[in-house]
Formats: structure tokens, C-alpha cells, sequence
């Protein structure tokens, strides 16, 4: 007699479809090869090779109950000059499509849209406008557009350890409400949940990961979208009356009609967050009341007085990633002859890089407005290059047999020919008689 057909819910079903993982797959893809992680980058190549069959074999076992959720790894990643860390989790790269068809699903959801699609809530979020504005920039448009409405005294705050403080089972209440659908939300459960391979290695920082029942790995698709969903109600809340109030994921500002509502409003969070076993961060958030006009910051963007820039910190950031381009190709100009040039530090490569690094900054803080700022940029920038191209003709004038190396063309000369032998001309019929016919 043949077995029983397994029946599985629609959201279940839908999620685990090959369809939907290879939509993940591919989503896992994009975020991995742009990863800073070389390890990383090389797991998802490597993946990419068999990436078919991976996924035909991730739905049969998670269908017949076979799979296996493989133990994560803990990565303390430094945060800036302070030698505190985040709490990074990494999962296997079948664990993270599950987590990201998962997420796929429980955004299509009809009854969660109200915890995914707010005005106040603007980081882990899909778009929200028909014009593309979304995450950072929308929610600088969003505190512009209530100084117009009169809330001109701010006040910014950043809740402590967020991730590794939000309880899994809290979040899970709340779409099983939505979801009632067993198979989906142990599946949910196996994606949400993290165990460590290397706790021992970490050692007493092992604490400050996801636990049990406390935390969600910062690292995960679906992190941004639990944090959303807990926070639902101290968004609406933190909303009612004269003053507003945004986030981004962690990040909150407070915009008030006065200090004194400004200050009000940030002892409601307080409790508002105590009632979730939530705290600000005391570092973050004792930055008191300020105005448009004295200046403030949110989000790494400064808006003082009618500008609006970004930091110092995203400006040095950029001059030093541009200045450290130009210099990696400056030393290998000067390195040892004997050594074979490597070509990507070639000078045409290196300006196409300088020139890729810009636009992509400029595309991140487009919606800036302070132009001197980005003229002065644009002058160290080209202070810089011309400092390099001066170097590159030097470089050239002591090697000049490295000039098209250095230069990033290629040369004829060093490839590698496999021509074609020219064909030997032999002699016509016609011919042959007439050298018979000689002797």
C-alpha cells in the first residue's frame, strides 16, 4: 500500500516551494558576493556551483522532516575605536535561504501588513512610496516634513543590545495569531533559533549572543522584521498627541513643540520599552533636548540650521577608502621589478574604482543639500589623483618598459599566440606532368 501523501498548509507550502527558495537563493546571493567577508564570498561561489541541486535537496528534507538546521558561528564584529563589538551571527547558507523564503512569506501576509508597512518604523522595511524613497532618506523627508509642522526640539536615542534583547516567543505570539499554521511556525522556530558552534571560543562574550529564548541573530533576514514587529505598539503609541516619533530599527528621534513635551515623550519611551524588557542606551541617549536651528544628528546625517550632510564620520570614511585606493596602486608601481605586476592595481583600473566609490557614496546622500561640502570634497579627491598621476609618471619615467602595465593596456606582445600554420601550396596535376615530362 503507498504512503500517505503529506498535507501542509498553504503558507508552509508556499514557502518551501522551489520556486520561492531559488527567489531566496538568489537574495542570499546578492547580499553574500557584496559581503566584506572573504570567507563569505568564497562560501557563496562555491554554493553557486550546485546551487540546483542544494535546493532541490533543502525542499525534500524539509518536506519529510529530514533537515537539518547545521549550528551557526558567532562573530564579534568591532564596533568603530570604542573595542566594544556586534554580536554578528552567521548561519549556513541553507539555513539562511530558509530564513529568507520565511521572511518572503510572512511579508505577503495580509494580516501582518500593519507591522510592515508604517509611517514611523523606516529600517528593515520593503519601500513605501511610489517615488523610491525608503530607509534613511525617507526617514530624514519624514522629521523635515514635522519641523514643518512645527516640532522644531528634538531629541535622539538608541536602544541597548536591541537584537540580543528581543524574546523570540513574544514576537511568535503574535504572527501565530496572524499564521495559524503549525508546520509553518516550526519551521519558523528552527529558522529564529541559534545555536553557536564556537560558544567555547568566544568565551564570556558568548553571553552577549542570541539565547534560547532571549535575542535574534543580528546577521539574519528576519531580525529586522521581528524587532518591527515587537516595537509595533510603542510606535503607535509613541505617536499619539502633539509630538512624533521615528525608528530605524534601534535608532529612535523624538520630535516635540517644546523641551518640555520633548522630554515627557522620552520618559514614555522609557517605560514604554521597560514593559518590553528594553533599555536606551545610556551613552546614546544623553544628548538631551536639541533644534533644527542649534543642529543635531540621526542616522549618520546632520541637519543643523538648513543643512543637511552627512557626518564626519561618512565623510573621513570616504576620503580614506578613495586615499587608500590610489595608495595600494602607488605601491605597486614601486614594488620590486622582478616581481610580476599585478593588474588590478593598474592605473585605469584604480581611477575606475576611485570614480565607482563616489558614485556609490553620492547615490547614498543624494537627498543632501550641503554643496560646499561636497565642492571640498571634490577637491581633496582631485588633490589626491593628480598627487597620484604625478606618481604614475615617475614611476613610468624609471620603468618605461612597465608603461602599458602600469597603464592597465594590454600588450600584444605578452600574449600568448597559438596562430594558425599557413598551408603548404602543393603543385596542380597539371604541374606534376609538366615536371614528369622534364626528365
Amino acid at each position: 500500500m503507498p504512503p500517505s501523501k503529506r498535507i501542509y498548509s498553504k503558507a508552509f507550502e508556499d514557502t518551501t516551494r522551489q520556486p520561492a527558495l531559488r527567489r531566496a537563493w538568489n537574495k542570499v546571493h546578492a547580499n553574500g558576493i557584496e559581503s566584506r567577508s572573504e570567507t563569505t564570498k568564497t562560501e557563496i561561489v562555491e554554493f553557486q556551483k550546485t546551487a540546483d541541486k542544494a535546493i532541490r535537496k533543502i525542499q525534500r528534507e524539509i518536506r519529510n522532516g529530514s533537515f537539518v538546521f547545521e549550528k551557526s558561528v558567532g562573530k564579534k564584529v568591532p564596533k568603530g575605536s570604542s573595542g566594544d563589538f556586534r554580536p554578528i551571527v552567521v548561519a549556513p547558507i541553507e539555513t539562511r535561504i530558509l530564513q529568507r523564503a520565511v521572511l518572503d512569506q510572512l511579508l505577503k501576509q495580509a494580516s501582518l501588513k500593519p507591522y510592515i508597512v508604517t509611517p514611523y518604523s523606516f529600517g528593515g522595511i520593503t519601500k513605501q512610496t511610489d517615488d523610491g524613497i525608503a530607509a534613511v532618506p525617507l526617514a530624514i523627508s519624514k522629521i523635515l516634513d514635522a519641523k514643518k509642522n512645527g516640532l522644531n526640539y528634538v531629541r535622539c536615542a538608541d536602544i541597548s543590545a536591541f537584537f540580543t534583547k528581543i524574546r523570540k516567543s513574544t514576537v511568535r505570539g503574535i504572527i501565530s495569531n496572524e499564521i495559524q499554521a503549525l508546520d509553518f511556525m516550526n519551521l519558523f522556530d528552527n529558522c529564529v533559533a541559534v545555536e553557536l558552534e564556537n560558544s567555547a571560543q568566544l568565551g564570556a562574550d558568548a553571553i552577549r549572543f542570541p539565547r534560547e529564548d532571549l535575542g535574534v541573530a543580528q546577521g539574519s533576514a528576519l531580525s529586522p522584521l521581528l524587532g518591527n514587529i515587537l516595537l509595533h505598539g510603542f510606535d503607535q503609541a509613541m505617536n499619539e498627541g502633539d509630538c512624533a516619533c521615528f525608528r530605524y530599527i534601534d535608532d529612535i528621534i523624538i520630535l516635540a513643540p517644546s523641551e518640555r513635551a520633548a522630554n515627557a515623550r522620552f520618559r514614555k519611551a522609557e517605560g514604554l520599552l521597560s514593559d518590553l524588557q528594553l533599555e536606551f542606551s545610556a551613552q546614546k541617549s544623553c544628548g538631551g533636548v536639541q533644534t533644527f536651528e542649534s543642529g543635531f544628528e540621526f542616522l549618520g546625517i546632520e541637519i543643523v540650521n538648513g543643512l543637511i550632510r552627512p557626518n564626519g564620520k561618512a565623510v573621513g570614511k570616504l576620503k580614506q577608502k578613495i586615499f587608500d585606493i590610489l595608495d595600494a596602486s602607488k605601491n605597486e608601481f614601486s614594488r620590486d621589478a622582478s616581481k610580476p605586476f599585478r593588474s588590478k592595481f593598474a592605473m585605469i583600473p584604480t581611477l575606475s574604482r576611485v570614480s565607482g566609490t563616489l558614485n556609490g557614496w553620492a547615490k547614498h546622500y543624494r537627498f543632501c543639500n550641503d554643496q560646499k561640502l561636497f565642492q571640498s570634497l571634490d577637491q581633496d579627491v582631485e588633490s589626491k589623483v593628480t598627487k597620484y598621476l604625478q606618481s604614475y609618471a615617475a614611476s613610468v619615467r624609471k620603468n618605461p618598459e612597465a608603461k602599458r602595465d602600469f597603464l592597465g593596456i594590454t600588450s600584444l606582445n605578452d600574449i600568448d599566440w597559438n596562430p594558425f600554420s599557413w598551408p603548404k601550396q602543393y603543385p596542380s596535376p597539371d604541374e606534376q606532368n609538366q615536371s614528369s615530362s622534364n626528365f
